[in-house]
This record gives C-alpha cells, structure tokens and sequence, in this order.
C-alpha cells in the first residue's frame, strides 16, 4: 500500500511539472504582423489572448507597427492589472497602425471591446469599421474602470444617421464606467455619435 501511495504521488508530481506554465507579461512587446522572436505578436488577437491566460505582473506595453490589422479585438479582464500594472496598445508614430473589422450583426457590432478590462489605454491608434448596416468602433461591457482613449483616429460608416448602431464609443448592458475615464485628443469622423453612453 505504501509502495502504491509512493507511486501514485510520484505520477501526480511529473503531471503537475509537465503541465505548460505561462509566465505572466510585463514590460514592452510588439505587435507586428511582419515581425518574429517571443516578445512579438502577429496580430491584437494573439496578444489579448495572451493577456487573457498568463495575465501581467507590471506595466505592459505593446507596441503596434504601422499597417491594417483586420480582425476583431475583444479585451476582457486581465488578472493583475492595477493603476502601477497598466496595459498600453500604442500605435506607430511613423505611419498609421489601423484595426478595422466589418460587423455582420448587433450582436458582433464592434470593431474594440473591452469586456471587464481594467487600466487599459489605447494611444495613437486608428479604429476603422467596414460595416455598413453595423459600424461601432469601441465598445465596452462589464465593469471598466480607469480607461484612457487618446490620441486616436475613429473613422465611423455614415455621415447622416444618428442611429446608435454607427457610434464611436458606445457601451452595452450591463456597463459601468467606473474609475477615471481619459478621452481626449482623438478625431471622430463618419459616426453617429462620438460617445453614446446612458
């Protein structure tokens, strides 16, 4: 019986040692469809997902190089993220670094969502829409606390509607905005509404 509990503790400790550790982010990291090596992410959704399962132990920025990134960024909350362990998608200051989605219904009617996601900021970006029923460009859901938009250059689907489904910042229920919200210095063209929040 010894012998067999000994053994059975032994498989239980290589199963745990063998199990992939994923060591949480922090410091600078790039986001370049073009680019290599382990602190480089090919696209917003690699990165996110990243967040997502190893969460950060400092501040993390991730620096996106100039192009189109075509796909949908869906952020939620981040373990560890605090005021000191921020998380920061800064564009290029050399040529535009542009995300553009097309939504294809009310339900995926975003091109940025933050879901729960905490002390993120989002710099010096372009946020497009290819939608032409469905065009809000950043969304938030969930509690968000201490969010910063700036810098930035929303280009929206429509010049004339003043339906929702065509703003630049919009919130889905249930959402709060809690904390200190930064917009500031960010161009709005082609929406219905800079900011729709209720």
């Amino acid at each position: 019986m010894k012998n067999r509990t000994q053994r059975l503790l032994g498989a239980l400790a290589f199963s745990v040692l063998s199990m992939p550790m994923f060591a949480q982010l922090s410091g600078s990291y790039t986001i370049d469809a073009n680019g290599t090596g382990t602190s480089n992410y090919t696209t917003f959704g690699a990165a996110t997902a990243a967040l997502s399962t190893s969460g950060v132990s400092g501040a993390v920025t991730f620096n996106v190089a100039s192009g189109t990134y075509t796909e949908q960024v869906t952020l939620s909350a981040v373990t560890g993220a605090s005021s000191t362990n921020t998380i920061t998608f800064q564009g290029s200051s050399t040529a535009p670094s542009i995300i553009t989605y097309s939504p294809a219904s009310s339900t995926t009617n975003w091109t940025v969502r933050l879901d729960g996601a905490d002390y993120v900021t989002l710099d010096n970006l372009t946020i497009k829409t290819g939608g032409s029923t469905y065009g809000r460009l950043v969304n938030y859901t969930g509690n968000v606390a201490n969010f910063n938009l700036t810098n930035c250059h929303l280009t929206g689907a429509t010049v004339s509607s003043t339906s929702t489904n065509y703003a630049g910042l919009y919130y889905s229920f249930p959402a709060v905005a809690e904390g200190n919200w930064h917009v500031s210095d960010n161009v709005f063209d082609s929406v219905s509404y800079a900011a729709y929040v209720y």
